[in-house]
């Protein structure tokens, strides 16, 4: 969670153990459950600092890999944080079309 005295709450993210569903057993996978920025802070590096936050997180518990289910829209930000693409898209009803994206720590 970040805050400013000036804003109050600016963005929260969520992070879980959650083995990831395409590879085989055996590390401590972290899956990035859902993550979010006020509009008016969008751009200025909120998300970016969420996702190092969550990172040493994972790596500080022993994980393997940080993954999340991300909407289209959000593919090029999780890129610019060193995630990649796996697999097909689909399309989640009223949310939209997502893709799987992992980091390796």
């Amino acid at each position: 969670m970040a805050s400013t005295p000036e804003l109050g709450l600016i963005g929260v993210v969520s992070v879980v153990p959650e083995p990831v569903p395409w590879e085989p057993a055996g590390g401590h996978d972290w899956r990035l459950r859902g993550m979010a920025t006020a509009p008016e802070v969008r751009g200025w590096g909120v998300g970016a600092d969420l996702v190092a936050r969550v990172l040493d997180h994972a790596r500080v518990a022993q994980g393997r890999i940080l993954w999340c289910t991300a909407r289209l829209g959000a593919v090029g930000f999780y890129q610019r944080q060193g995630f990649t693409t796996r697999g097909e898209t689909w399309e989640e009803p009223v949310i939209g079309t997502h893709i799987h994206m992992l980091r390796r720590l």
